[in-house]
């Protein structure tokens, strides 16, 4: 969606917070959230934050920081590339979304809200980890109190990286697809992703993606030319501005989200966030964000 639609949501998610809000995000410029998160403190919800240490010197983390919230950044050569705030831990708000503005409001992200106690103390432990005991990248301990989470008839699988090795988890959901892969990428260099898709394509299964056109070609190790040299339906945004999301779709009931880009980097170095969502409901919205982007993408 746009920035502006998403940034008034989380405002308001901000604004009824009752008691913690804690954020744990790469990048943040938008002022309304940043000013929606001085308002809360003001009122006396705990407010904690950690970034990305290179980003932390914006306007908007220095406010927060003047505005006496307490503040890290993750002091890492790695990146601190998790988007995601726990409210009262009882919700959970993930995603690509960074909270920036820089980025025009042509970028196409998603941000998605879980309302669930299981799940928001998975996200507060790995938050505390950050936070209190400044555990990020290879020093995080894989010990995510509950890995799969039942929320609504749905399965809800969740993964931090590097610690929980998600990309094992990723090449196994793909070797497992028997009907179609969808795939919206922002990047994508991951060869055991890779091998793993053109298996199943070559078995019959439907393929087909949109990867952001700037990186398709630029990143080193893109494997966007190599889906292309193997005939399947893959195509560049039509966006002027980014397409930052990290999806993949299998069989129209599997939605792979969060800010986990399909890299060694992510696999090996950044912390990152990543849930698998076992609903078809929600694998059919994606669906239609994905028809939107696709009509638009370069062949």
């Amino acid at each position: 969606g746009s920035e502006q639609g998403l940034s008034t949501l989380l405002v308001e998610a901000i604004d009824d917070a009752q008691y913690s809000i804690d954020v744990a995000m790469y990048n943040f410029s938008m002022d309304d959230v940043g000013d929606a998160l001085i308002r809360a403190y003001r009122r006396g919800v705990q407010v904690r934050v950690v970034m990305e240490s290179e980003n932390s010197d914006g306007v908007i983390p220095q406010g927060l920081i003047a505005a006496g919230i307490p503040f890290i950044g993750d002091g890492q050569e790695s990146l601190m590339h998790n988007k995601f705030m726990v409210i009262d831990q009882q919700t959970v708000w993930s995603g690509s979304l960074n909270y920036s503005t820089e980025a025009s409001i042509s970028d196409s992200n998603n941000l998605i809200s879980i309302q669930d106690a299981m799940l928001a103390a998975d996200y507060t432990v790995e938050f505390e980890e950050m936070f209190t005991q400044g555990l990020f990248s290879a020093y995080s301990p894989a010990d995510t109190p509950y890995p799969q989470v039942n929320i609504g008839g749905a399965l809800v699988e969740v993964y931090f990286s590097p610690e929980d090795n998600p990309q094992v988890r990723l090449e196994d959901l793909i070797s497992e697809a028997g009907q179609s892969i969808v795939i919206m990428a922002y990047v994508w260099t991951d060869n055991g992703l890779t091998d793993a898709v053109l298996e199943r394509a070559s078995a019959g299964v439907r393929v087909s993606g949109v990867f952001d056109s700037e990186l398709a070609f630029d990143a080193t190790g893109s494997d966007f030319p190599t889906f292309q040299e193997n005939g399947l339906d893959v195509r560049l945004d039509g966006y002027s501005g980014l397409l930052h999301q990290k999806v993949i779709i299998i069989d129209g009931s599997i939605v792979v989200v969060g800010s986990y880009n399909f890299t060694a980097s992510a696999a090996d170095r950044n912390d990152e966030n990543l849930v698998i969502i076992h609903d078809p409901r929600l694998a059919a919205f994606f669906l239609n964000n994905f028809a939107e982007v696709f009509a638009d993408a370069q062949p």
